[in-house]
């Protein structure tokens, strides 16, 4: 079963890993940042260091850790929950609360800086899931009214049963940080705030976690030790919500035109791609890729589904991005526990010389170059079709998925 993570704390890439193991024995870093460590059956939560009201010097954002879960099936039991609890009262706003444009700029900042770290890992930026942003801002309120400061309320539905009744939680991925700040301006805030989540490796693990694909952020006015000092900033992210599987249409498979390139063009460019790949790897002192046919219908379906619906994203309309293929081909996980895709298009009708003008784009891209030449992957497969973004009919998308950490 996957693990569900939780922490506390007082662009054309995307790269897909396995998740580390779990330690439930407090690491050092988070100790350093005065985490509390919280293990998924503990039913009480850890004391939490009580600190002035008004401190001599400005106090570190606080962290607490607790690691993601598992996919459920849709009954995961709730972390520290023996009975049903009676469902909280929502706290009412007061005149003590951030502005709704103070929390927008929060949020663009606090979203710029996380995206920022996955572009840096080589991640797929998260898409913001404003749905859950009322979930996040409560969460946060309710710390500083309640005077707690963990996952689980003294009473009531943690994160993730109050994203179950709001229909957003089928028991899939998710996680949730949160911290506590001194500061006051938003971009202060964001800053202070990121700064101690990111340092610690629990937070920093649902930040750059490659399966989540959204996030939603809530910050309210105060800390639990003091609600007229401060704030607390909750984090929550979610794998591919099902509210956003539900509601899109389901995609057909795209079929073959009349338009598609020839089984010969396909197989010319794919050696030729994989030459300049491995040529670019040697001068780099890399391991050769060695080439992975049985991925090739899953990378050209995804080139081919972009020109047919006029996309250009890893993330496709539904919010499928290249694992699910890949996972439902038998390839991740199965054979290879990570993996990472280059997407480019290319204009014009020069199909001579388009394999060396793709490659020359993405080496001209840090991100993209850093998956071509990363020593961790093994295998690499490649799929093109006619057409890009502007025109179906001329043109060329090229798609590259490469494959690393072989299953023994």
């Amino acid at each position: 079963m996957r693990r569900l993570s939780l922490a506390m704390l007082v662009v054309a890439l995307l790269t897909v890993s396995g998740c580390a193991g779990r330690n439930n024995e407090p690491d050092p870093l988070l100790e350093k940042a005065r985490a509390v460590p919280r293990s998924e059956v503990e039913p009480e939560p850890q004391p939490i260091q009580e600190s002035p009201k008004k401190p001599a010097q400005k106090p570190a954002a606080r962290p607490a850790a607790q690691k993601p879960s598992a996919k459920g099936n849709g009954s995961q039991p709730q972390a520290g929950v023996q009975k049903p609890a009676p469902k909280a009262e929502p706290p009412k706003a007061t005149a003590t609360d951030f502005s709704a444009e103070y929390k927008g700029q929060f949020r663009k900042g606090m979203l710029e800086l996380i995206n920022t770290a996955r572009k840096e890992a080589g991640l797929n930026p998260l898409a913001y899931f404003a749905k859950a942003d009322s979930i996040a801002d409560f969460r946060a309120a309710d710390m500083v009214k309640r005077q707690y400061f963990s996952h689980t309320p003294p009473e009531g539905p943690d994160f993730r049963g109050l994203l179950a009744e709001a229909g957003l939680f089928e028991g899939g991925l998710s996680g949730e940080n949160a911290c506590c700040g001194h500061s006051d301006k938003p971009e202060a805030l964001c800053e202070e705030t990121h700064k101690a989540l990111i340092n610690s490796p629990g937070h920093r693990a649902n930040i750059v976690d490659p399966e989540f694909t959204h996030v939603s952020i809530g910050v309210a006015r105060g800390i639990p030790q003091d609600p007229n000092y401060g704030a607390t900033v909750v984090q929550i992210f979610l794998g591919n919500p099902p509210i956003m599987r539900e509601t899109a249409p389901k995609a057909e498979p795209p079929k073959a035109t009349a338009t598609d390139f020839s089984a010969e063009f396909k197989s010319q460019f794919r050696q030729e791609m994989l030459g300049y790949i491995n040529e670019a790897r040697k001068e780099s002192g890399v391991q050769a890729l060695e080439y992975c046919t049985d991925a090739d219908p899953v990378a050209d379906a995804r080139a081919t589904d972009m020109v047919k619906r006029g996309y250009f994203a890893h993330e496709t309309p539904e919010g499928e991005i290249i694992t699910k293929p890949l996972g439902q081909a038998g390839l991740y996980k199965a054979r290879f526990r990570s993996c990472a895709e280059n997407i480019c298009q290319t204009s014009g009708v020069d199909y001579k010389n388009t394999c060396k003008r793709t490659h020359n784009s993405l080496m001209g891209s840090a991100g993209h170059k850093a998956n071509i030449l990363n020593p961790g992957f093994t295998h690499v497969s490649i799929g093109v079709s006619r057409g890009h973004l502007e025109d179906p009919k001329t043109g060329v998308t090229v798609v590259q998925i490469f494959l690393g950490s072989p299953v023994k």
